[in-house]
C-alpha cells in the first residue's frame, strides 16, 4: 500500500513538473507595450536597450494599417502593414519568441523602407495582437506563414514580389514553412539566427539556462504539449523542410550567439537544396548581426533581393510557370551575372554516360517578352570540369514557346556523370531577337573583307 502511494505521488509530481514545463516553455498570450521604456531595461533587451527603445519610438510614428486573417485552426491573427507608394516588393516579417516586431526589426525597418520595400510586421500566434494561448515554435506557425502569404498575394496581385523574413523563432518558422506551396510571387526567405527544431532549442534552454536536466523534463513537457497545446516538440524541423525547399534562402547568424548557436544555421544551410547564401557575423550575439555589421548585412540583403526579384530593380520581367512541385525559379548567382542558373527538376539522380545525351527537365515554362529569346548556355564549371554541356551548344527558347524548358545535356568526357536533383545544369541568358525582313538582292555592298572567311584574317 505504501509503495503504491509513493508511486502515485511520484507520478503526480512528474505530471506537475511536465505541466510547469509547458507553462514556462509554451504558454504566453501576453501583450507588451513597445513604448514602455522599462521593457528595454531587462532580459535580452538590456544590452542595447536605449537603441531598441528609440527604434520602437520611431517605428510608432510610421503610419500603419492593421490587417487580420484567420489561421487554419481558427485563431484571429494580426499584422501591421507599413505601406509605401509604388513599393518594389513586400516583406512579411516574423519576430522571435516572447518578443515583438518593434524590437526585433526596429533597426532594419528604416533601411528596408529606404530601399523601397513595403513591410508587413506579423504578430505571431499568442503574441501581441494575435490570438492563441500556446507558442508552438514554428510547428503550427508555419501554416500561419502560408496564410499570410496567400492573403498578401491576393491583396497585391500575382506580379508583386513577396519575401518571408524572420529572426530567432521567426527565422525557424519561415524555414519550417519553406517546403509548402506558396504563391508564385513569393521570391525568397531571409532567416536570421533560427534554431533547427523545437525539441533542440527547448533542450538547450533547459540544460544551459534553466539548469534543469532535459531527461526526463523534456519528455514530460512533451506529454503536456501534445495534450493541451496540440503539437509535438519533435513535430517539425528546419532541416526536414529545407530538404524540400524550392525558394532561395539567405541565412544570417552571429558567431557569438550563445542562445541559438550558429551551428544550427549551418545545419539548416547544409540541408537546404534550393539556391542559398550564408552570412556569418563575427562578434554578434543573438539577433545582433545587423547591429554589429550593418554594411555586410545590407550588402547581403541588396544582392539577395536583386538576384531573386530583378524586375523590382528595373530588370526585364519574365513570367514563369512552375510545372512540378520541386521546380525552382532561375536565379542569378551574383548581382551582375549575365546568366540565371537553371536547375535539374528530378526526383532521383540521373547518370549521363560518356558520349550520351540526356534530356534534363527544369520543371519550368516561360513567357518571354516579345522581341526577346532565351539562350541556354553551358555552365563553365560543369563543362570545364565534368564535360557536361548542352548538346546543341546553345539552346534557344522562343518568346511564343510555352512548353517545359529541357536541357539536352551531353557528356563530352570519358567518365559517367551523375546529375543530382536541384543541381545547376545550365544558364539562361535573355537577348533581344528582332525578326528580319529578308528580300532578294541583285548585289551586295562592297567591304574590305569581301568573301573572306574560315581563317582568312590570319591567326594573330
Amino acid at each position: 500500500m505504501i509503495i503504491a502511494i509513493i508511486f502515485a505521488v511520484l507520478v503526480l509530481l512528474a505530471l506537475a513538473a511536465g505541466y510547469a514545463g509547458l507553462r514556462v516553455a509554451c504558454a504566453w498570450g501576453r501583450r507588451i507595450d513597445p513604448l514602455d521604456a522599462k521593457t528595454y531595461q531587462k532580459g535580452i533587451y538590456a544590452k542595447n536597450g536605449a537603441l531598441l527603445y528609440e527604434n520602437a519610438r520611431a517605428l510608432a510614428e510610421i503610419p500603419a494599417e492593421d490587417l487580420y486573417i484567420t489561421s487554419c485552426d481558427g485563431l484571429r491573427l494580426h499584422g501591421r502593414l507599413l505601406p509605401l507608394e509604388s513599393p518594389k516588393a513586400t516583406i512579411l516579417m516574423f519576430h522571435g519568441y516572447h518578443s515583438f516586431a518593434d524590437v526585433d526589426f526596429g533597426c532594419a525597418v528604416p533601411l528596408l523602407r529606404e530601399m523601397g520595400y513595403q513591410l508587413l510586421l506579423v504578430d505571431e500566434r499568442a503574441h501581441q495582437g494575435s490570438e492563441g494561448k500556446y507558442i508552438t515554435y514554428g510547428v503550427k506557425e508555419r501554416r500561419d506563414v502560408l496564410s499570410w502569404a496567400d492573403e498578401m498575394a491576393a491583396r497585391l496581385g500575382p506580379a508583386h514580389p513577396l519575401y518571408l523574413q524572420g529572426i530567432s523563432m521567426g527565422a525557424a518558422t519561415v524555414l519550417m514553412a519553406s517546403d509548402q506551396v506558396f504563391p508564385a510571387n513569393v521570391r525568397g526567405i531571409v532567416a536570421d539566427c533560427g534554431f533547427t527544431s523545437p525539441a533542440e532549442i527547448v533542450r538547450k534552454v533547459m540544460r544551459d539556462i534553466m539548469k534543469v536536466p532535459p531527461f526526463p523534463m523534456l519528455y514530460l513537457t512533451e506529454l503536456w504539449c501534445r495534450l493541451l497545446a496540440g503539437f509535438s516538440l519533435w513535430g517539425y524541423s528546419t532541416e526536414r523542410a529545407l530538404s524540400r525547399c524550392r525558394l532561395p534562402v539567405l541565412f544570417v547568424h552571429g558567431k557569438a550567439d550563445s542562445l541559438i548557436p550558429w551551428q544550427m544555421t549551418q545545419r539548416s544551410y547544409d540541408a537546404c537544396v534550393s539556391d542559398k547564401t550564408l552570412l556569418y557575423v563575427d562578434g554578434a550575439g543573438h539577433g545582433e548581426s545587423f547591429l554589429i555589421d550593418r554594411p555586410a548585412c545590407e550588402q547581403a540583403l541588396r544582392e539577395f533581393f536583386l538576384k531573386t526579384a530583378p524586375e523590382a530593380e528595373g530588370r526585364l520581367p519574365v513570367r514563369v510557370q512552375l510545372l512540378r512541385e520541386n521546380a525552382a525559379l532561375p536565379v542569378y548567382g551574383s548581382a551582375a551575372a549575365a546568366g540565371a542558373d537553371l536547375r535539374a527538376c528530378l526526383d532521383a539522380p540521373v547518370t549521363v554516360e560518356p558520349g550520351q545525351t540526356v534530356m534534363i527537365p527544369t520543371g519550368l515554362a516561360m513567357e518571354l517578352p516579345e522581341g526577346y529569346a532565351g539562350l541556354v548556355y553551358a555552365r563553365s564549371g560543369l563543362a570545364g570540369k565534368r564535360g557536361l554541356a548542352p548538346a546543341n551548344k546553345v539552346g534557344v527558347i522562343d518568346s511564343d514557346y510555352r512548353g517545359e524548358v529541357l536541357v539536352a545535356l551531353h557528356n563530352h568526357g570519358t567518365q559517367p556523370q551523375s546529375i543530382e536533383p536541384g543541381e545547376r545544369i545550365a544558364q539562361l541568358v535573355l537577348a533581344k531577337a528582332p525578326q528580319a525582313a529578308f528580300s532578294v538582292a541583285e548585289s551586295l555592298s562592297d567591304t574590305a573583307r569581301g568573301g573572306g572567311g574560315f581563317g582568312s584574317t590570319g591567326k594573330k
